[in-house]
């Protein structure tokens, strides 16, 4: 099998991507190790997997290749943040209706268990999906691992990216005619950035400074509930209990149209599974579903257990407390 342990500084970053990419990253550098450089070790790449050719997978089997790094210092982060990491892959490749619960908690095992963040800047891992494109050819999903430069204008400690070979239709869809890695803006790809044990997808990034109470005041509804999603991802857990104030003045209106209700319900939902508390989580996602079938769209019951449901499902299984 031949294995394309290239560098992710080889992909290009064309278009929209390339601003956020820049501010998070700018002068990018790769941290010494006790000796004085980063280190792969001369051993061969780590395969994880039934099958050590992708072409040889199955349909929905999976395969890792790791690059092998002396002294690994693994990615260490919060249940959520996991979460998090696993509901924008499956959101950008549109895999949220395909694979069931227990294969996207598979995945995310796949994507992220023993990932070396102390590998030198670039591609540190390749995970497949079996048999994913028409011509029953894998998907292909590199993982690349870089340090921001002292003054990346978005401080993180690490950007994480996650680039596929599937490549993406005028509106957004993925083509399933067979992958190719282009770029970052032409192929399904997420980049998040890492900081402690918190990952935000750079979809929620901003460089400007979060607004006063005075100026959330003055928003509308929808602009508060999307305020409160940014706060919500983001990789600042205090903006998680902002998040939560402004959602509950919302509901306590009780005068907002069904959708704003409704994602400020999610939002409340989200912040009890970012502070780990499955309990709360339960009781909001159960009123969730009964309220539902009051919001017109595609906000159905069945729609919303396939896409956030999802959440509820994985931090349990992280947390211990959910059977597999």
């Amino acid at each position: 099998m031949r294995l394309h342990l290239t560098t992710l500084q080889k992909w290009s970053i064309p278009g929209v991507l390339a601003t956020i990419v820049f501010l998070a990253l700018s002068c990018a550098s790769t941290p010494e190790t006790s000796n004085g450089s980063p280190q792969t070790s001369g051993d061969k790449p780590i395969v994880r997997g039934i099958a050590e050719n992708p072409d040889k997978l199955q349909s929905q089997e999976f395969l890792s290749v790791t690059l092998p790094v002396s002294n690994p210092r693994y990615l260490s982060c919060s249940a959520w943040s996991k979460a998090k990491i696993l509901s924008s892959v499956l959101s950008s490749l549109k895999l949220h209706e395909e694979l069931s619960r227990e294969k996207k908690f598979e995945l995310l095992s796949y994507l992220i268990d023993e990932l070396p963040v102390n590998a030198p800047d670039g591609l540190v891992r390749q995970v497949y999906v079996g048999q994913f494109f028409e011509n029953k050819s894998p998907l292909e999903i590199r993982i690349g691992v870089f340090t921001p430069g002292k003054d990346a204008t978005i401080k993180s400690d690490k950007i994480l990216v996650f680039m596929s070979n599937a490549l993406l239709g005028k509106d957004g869809e993925i083509l399933r005619g067979g992958g190719k890695i282009i770029d970052l803006d032409a192929n399904a790809s997420v980049l998040m950035i890492l900081v402690g044990d918190q990952v935000a997808d750079t979809e929620f990034l901003t460089n400007k400074p979060d607004p006063s109470w005075e100026e959330i005041e003055k928003m509308s509804s929808f602009e508060k509930v999307f305020l409160a999603q940014r706060f919500i991802q983001d990789a600042n857990p205090a903006n998680d209990a902002n998040a939560e104030k402004i959602c509950q003045s919302i509901l306590a209106k009780g005068d907002s149209e069904p959708a704003v209700t409704i994602m400020a319900m999610l939002m409340m939902y989200n912040a009890s599974l970012a502070k780990e508390n499955i309990p709360a989580a339960e009781q909001w996602w159960a009123k969730i579903l009964e309220f539902s079938p009051k919001v017109p769209g595609d906000m159905t019951p069945a729609n919303l257990e396939t896409m956030n449901g999802t959440d509820l499902y994985i931090m349990k299984r992280l947390l211990g407390k959910a059977s597999s």
